[in-house]
């Protein structure tokens, strides 16, 4: 528990950050390693030495739980770019930017113009960060809102992916450039099958619009991981550690960077041919061995009915509606049991048969689609409905359900 004096210490050095901008700004660089050129720096923003709010995190909570988020990240914004590095040669400022700010419209409209005004950076020179994604309140309103800045030039990057449960719903529906693969991941990622794992997943569904930065490499073992999967550019302590001004990128990283190049391209010929047996490979895995049992209910049945069968096992998530062997819909348990906690639900619903009840839209696919195809499809669905299961049917016949969990560790492994 945190006394009340500390509390209240932390509020006031929130409130003289923010009155006298009082902010470490630091920048690492980012390299590109097919080129071993600087293509951008990072911006950290840390609280001021010494203090409670000197780390990031720290900052930023204290930022939330006082309601000043939005004015600290119109701070740290300003200050990041007026004090931003030299950039030439196409090179680019990533900086960390809150949802919030980026729909609040006296940002859009008057407050980026007013700070680009103050400096000779152009929008084609910054690259907003969105990390916290948690609190993106409409997925399909703030997709809408990252278009219009690209429209204006700026880039857009997904901060810290494979981090957090929001990191699907990102790289499926938000328009971005770049995609930084959280530190978390990449650290140690040499002798971990599951990071490994883990990275081809997220690279193979950011797709090639995106280039992949690697956050966190420290050290050469996890960097020769990280050119053998050719992942565009790279960042971290073992590259040079931030800094203001931005420190030189270490010789002996570009070094090896080269000589571990060189490797790769020796075996280039080896690896297409493993790759394209791993394709092949992944393209023969299919739907069938991931099926599962769930009950199947006449579209007669009663809601009331329906609710005993999802009371006597609570692990049950969905039921499927069948007539005749061939499935028509599906009952999900969390979204009948919000129609039924509405004001008179149990009244109006409880009567009904499930077939009024139902999603008529639901998934529905063959037990030989393959793994791939089945997640593009159901990431396609509407947001409310992509954790949903897929119906799975042999020869047109229902054979029982995939869930999206059992879909995506599938392609992990």
């Amino acid at each position: 528990m945190v006394m009340p004096q500390v509390e209240n210490g932390m509020l006031s050095e929130l409130q003289n950050i923010l009155k006298n901008k009082s902010l470490t700004i630091l920048y690492q660089p980012i390299v590109e390693l097919a080129t071993q050129n600087i293509i951008g720096y990072d911006t950290i923003i840390k609280g001021p030495e010494a203090g409670e709010l000197q780390s990031s995190a720290a900052l930023f909570d204290r930022a939330v739980k006082e309601e000043k988020l939005l004015d600290l990240d119109q701070c740290c914004f300003d200050a990041a770019l007026i004090s931003c590095p030299a950039l030439t040669g196409g090179q680019k400022l990533f900086i960390e930017i809150q949802p919030q700010t980026l729909v609040y419209d006296v940002f859009k409209k008057l407050r980026l113009k007013m700070i680009l005004g103050k400096t000779s950076l152009h929008p084609s020179q910054l690259v907003f960060k969105i990390t916290y994604r948690n609190f993106i309140q409409s997925w399909s309103q703030f997709a809408s809102v990252l278009a219009e800045y690209k429209q204006m030039n700026f880039g857009i990057a997904l901060d810290c992916i494979g981090r957090g449960y929001a990191d699907l719903y990102s790289l499926c529906f938000l328009p971005y450039d770049y995609v930084k693969i959280d530190r978390k991941i990449i650290n140690g990622i040499y002798d971990d099958t599951k990071k490994r794992n883990i990275l081809d997943t997220l690279v193979n569904i950011a797709g090639d619009s995106a280039a992949i930065i690697a956050d966190g490499i420290s050290s050469e073992e996890d960097l020769s991981v990280i050119i053998a999967n050719n992942i565009c550019a790279a960042q971290g302590d073992f590259l040079a550690a931030p800094g203001n001004p931005p420190l030189p990128v270490s010789e002996d990283f570009l070094s090896k960077v080269d000589r571990l190049l060189t490797i790769e391209r020796t075996t280039a010929s080896f690896a297409c041919a493993r790759e394209a047996g791993t394709k092949a490979c992944n393209r023969n895995n299919t739907l069938k061995p991931l099926v599962k049992t769930a009950p199947q209910v006449p579209p007669a049945l009663s809601v009331s009915e329906a609710e005993a069968i999802f009371e006597a096992d609570p692990s049950l998530r969905g039921i499927v509606v069948v007539q005749d062997n061939i499935p028509s819909g599906l009952i999900m348990k969390e979204k009948l049991y919000v129609r039924l906690g509405t004001t008179f639900g149990v009244s109006l619903y409880r009567k009904r048969q499930v077939k009024e009840m139902m999603d008529a839209t639901a998934l529905i696919l063959s037990s030989d689609t393959s793994v791939e195809t089945a997640a593009s499809c159901a990431m396609a669905r509407e947001e409310g409905s992509i954790y949903d299961l897929i119906i799975v049917t042999e020869n047109e016949n229902y054979i029982g359900v995939v869930s999206i969990v059992d879909l995506v560790l599938s392609m992990l492994v």
